[in-house]
């Protein structure tokens, strides 16, 4: 954080996010203070490499082959996935990863575009943009997943994230696997690992974003800075750890004994009718 500070003092600040605080910062701060903090302590960064090949001994996982600009083999001691859809733990067998269950319907995905030339209060702005969308929406311009579009303000002056949610349907490798709809078994993971396929996510979009410029004279003369690689499922494989932490755990903020780490989220939803949802802990 203190790196980050550094580079951008100005640009990184806590922001407020309902009940919770988050960390705003630019990306530059970011990809700077990641370099620095990389190279302080030595670590060897592979960009642009993928894990093809895991193999497992009991609970171990022994060894990865890799495959892009650096390929190579190596004997890992401790992995940790920080994919999001866990795709390096669906091709360490399907008994790494916790069953999911099929009654449940997918939740919408995320698509986050990022905006410059923003006037006016953005604070505001998140009152003015769920209306304008909204109207949209009945006038038939719009679907009606437009309507879920929440908007933060930052992290620059005059930027703000626009976080649409569309619908994620199951990829062909998805189809007809073990899982069901919500993730693909190992061997069978696309480009990005686990990918939420939805028609027209550039469409909608750009439709979302038009009508902003049109309706709300912040917006007026916004431009797009970056877009999401592709839509984000919040769907994501979980390990199956020696214990698991359910919904009551979350809500009763309940400490297990022997615990290492400890921190909260609400129990965030994203139905497909209703939108986003939040359940808090005490």
């Amino acid at each position: 954080v203190q790196k980050m500070l550094d580079h951008s003092p100005a640009g990184v600040r806590p922001r407020r996010f309902g009940k919770a605080w988050v960390l705003e910062f630019p990306p530059a701060a970011w990809a700077f203070a990641l370099e620095a903090v990389c190279e302080e302590a030595k670590i060897d960064r592979r960009m642009g490499t993928r894990v093809s090949a895991v193999r497992r001994e009991g609970d171990h996982i022994c060894f990865l082959e890799l495959t892009g600009d650096r390929p190579g083999r190596l004997e890992p001691k401790i992995v940790i996935d920080c994919t999001g859809g866990g795709n390096l733990l669906a091709r360490a067998g399907d008994d790494a990863v916790q069953p999911i269950d099929a009654s449940w319907p997918r939740m919408l995905a995320g698509y986050g575009v990022r905006l410059a030339g923003i006037e006016g209060h953005l604070e505001l702005l998140r009152l003015q943009i769920p209306y304008a969308l909204a109207k949209a929406v009945l006038a038939g311009e719009l679907p009606n997943v437009a309507r879920f579009t929440v908007f933060y303000p930052g992290p620059g002056e005059g930027e703000g994230v626009c976080k649409l949610a569309l619908p994620a349907e199951p990829s062909e490798g998805e189809k007809g696997t073990k899982t069901g709809q919500r993730g693909p078994i190992a061997g069978e993971l696309g480009e990005h690992g686990l990918v939420a396929h939805a028609t027209g996510t550039d469409a909608l979009a750009d439709g979302v974003i038009g009508v902003l410029r049109r309706e709300v004279p912040g917006f007026s003369a916004a431009v797009v800075v970056e877009k999401s690689p592709h839509a984000l499922p919040r769907d994501g494989r979980r390990l199956a750890g020696r214990a698991v932490l359910t919904e009551a755990d979350v809500l009763t903020a309940a400490k297990p004994a022997g615990e290492s780490v400890r921190a909260w989220w609400p129990v965030e939803r994203w139905d497909r009718t209703q939108g986003p949802t939040y359940d808090y802990p005490p």
